[in-house]
């Protein structure tokens, strides 16, 4: 029998958070999930991008240590972090 872990979640997540979550996209509708998209990439100071995946770790590295600096005005939020990094998939 296996010895049951405790689940880890990154910093400012828990269980019911993330329940929220998966319920939110459990029960949305086609059109909504196509207008959450498209207001992503219409957001305001955002810019999405198609990047070669081998290069993900490298932008990752690039944004931690960006946000990461003490007084940048950034406040590093982001809906990929693991304890607070950015982590590829």
């Amino acid at each position: 029998m296996k010895k049951k872990t405790k689940q880890q979640y990154p910093v400012g997540w828990n269980e019911e958070r993330v329940r929220k979550l998966a319920e939110h996209y459990d029960n949305q509708t086609d059109d909504e999930a196509v207008a959450e998209i498209e207001a992503a990439l219409t957001a305001e100071n955002q810019t999405m991008m198609s990047v070669p995946t081998e290069l993900v770790p490298e932008i990752l590295k690039l944004i931690n240590k960006k946000t990461a600096r003490p007084g940048n005005g950034s406040n590093g939020s982001t809906a990929r972090k693991s304890r607070g990094r950015l982590t590829s998939r």
